[in-house]
């Protein structure tokens, strides 16, 4: 049974150009802790749109995923993609490659995926262990079985599966004003291998809700204007 619902409105956010596209996203949090996130996204300047739905258990260890991208109103695949102790699948089709199956052997769970909304970035930070005490780990941690559909920055590519690693580092903990309020939050910096820039990211609350996010490589922010708890009645 799904015990509450959120519901929230992320601009992006050009430091030249403003607003420049933005996403509403809908999680449903069920009683034994697993979340599923919807979101829906569009990217005006790169003429961008992706619906994803995307699941995570209690831990937010990715459990599946389905990802249909479209560029400048022409789909270019969806697909299908699912995790467990010994490996990552996927399936679906794209403009570029045609129908596709892959997998992929893990040696454990697969601790990070990425499908690119921005609410989903957020739920990475919760690989993170903090400390019991302060001063008795280091603020930076190191992740090897990350995934996403596409390795480009704006996502716009796939969706296929594609492998990453990554550094998460724990900053402080931090209260911000944000276009939806203000919110205690933890401040942290996303590393990938792919890119030399990392992402700032300031997340709240249990269920690791995305208050704002900085990216110097795409000169962009990423900040909540809308956020609503919905409880656990069924969302009109």
């Amino acid at each position: 049974m799904i015990t509450r619902r959120l519901r929230g409105r992320l601009n992006y956010v050009h430091r030249e150009r403003g607003v420049t596209g933005g996403e509403w996203w809908n999680i449903a949090v069920a009683d034994d802790g697993t979340r599923t996130l919807t979101a829906n996204c569009e990217m005006h300047d790169d003429a961008v749109q992706r619906d994803v739905v995307y699941s995570v258990d209690s831990d937010f260890l990715p459990l599946d995923a389905f990802v249909r991208l479209a560029v400048a109103g022409v789909s270019q695949g969806s697909g299908w993609f699912r995790f467990t102790d010994g490996h990552v699948e996927a399936e679906g089709w794209t403009r570029q490659h045609g129908r596709f199956s892959q997998r992929v052997a893990t040696a454990g769970r697969a601790q990070l995926f990425a499908p690119h909304p921005v609410q989903s970035d957020a739920w990475q930070t919760a690989a993170f262990v903090h400390p019991i005490q302060p001063g008795t780990q280091p603020s930076r941690q190191y992740f090897d079985r990350c995934f996403n559909p596409s390795p480009l920055p704006n996502g716009a590519s796939g969706p296929m599966l594609s492998k990453t690693d990554k550094h998460i580092e724990f900053v402080a903990n931090e209260d911000i004003l944000v276009p939806a309020g203000r919110f205690s939050c933890g401040h942290y910096r996303i590393h990938a291998r792919d890119y030399v820039e990392p992402l700032e990211i300031w997340v709240f609350g249990p269920d690791r809700i995305l208050a704002l996010c900085s990216w110097s490589l795409l000169n962009s922010r990423y900040e909540l204007v809308h956020f609503e708890e919905l409880g656990g009645a069924a969302v009109a």
